[in-house]
């Protein structure tokens, strides 16, 4: 979980983690051991862990839905603008470091394109888009 400790709330990082599955950049597992995480250290969590946590098995799909009873509804234009780039900073990370491809890391950014997050807010975004071959992304 690199890019989820910096998420104050289990709101954004559930946000985070539904988006990082749409698009490829976390796995299932992932989301089951942040959910075991916070059942060990936490107490007064909403019961949607225990479900998270049990669901090692299923399709991500299943966790996508899960993970709406910890983030229920739209986020804020702040806190998507944070999403959004902890989602650019992991797909970064992960090309950096040799983890993805670019091509697949281009893959990635196509399917953010179908997310709901607002535009790119600052020169640093746009400035890895382009380091990435792509010019500019509009997020929809």
């Amino acid at each position: 979980m690199p890019h989820t400790q910096q998420f104050a709330s289990y709101r954004l990082t559930a946000a985070y983690y539904r988006g990082a599955l749409l698009v490829g950049l976390a796995h299932p597992k992932q989301v089951v051991r942040w959910a075991d995480n916070v059942i060990e250290h936490h107490v007064a969590i909403p019961d949607a862990f225990y479900d998270l946590s049990l669901a090692g098995d299923r399709p991500r799909w299943h966790l996508y839905d899960l993970l709406d009873g910890v983030a229920p509804g739209p986020l804020e234009e702040p806190e998507s603008l944070r999403v959004a780039r902890a989602l650019l900073d992991t797909a970064w990370q992960d090309l950096r470091d040799g983890r993805r491809t670019m091509q697949a890391t281009m893959e990635v950014f196509r399917e953010m394109q179908a997310l709901p997050l607002p535009d790119p807010p600052d020169r640093r975004a746009a400035e890895r888009f382009r380091a990435c071959g792509r010019e500019y992304i509009r997020f929809a």
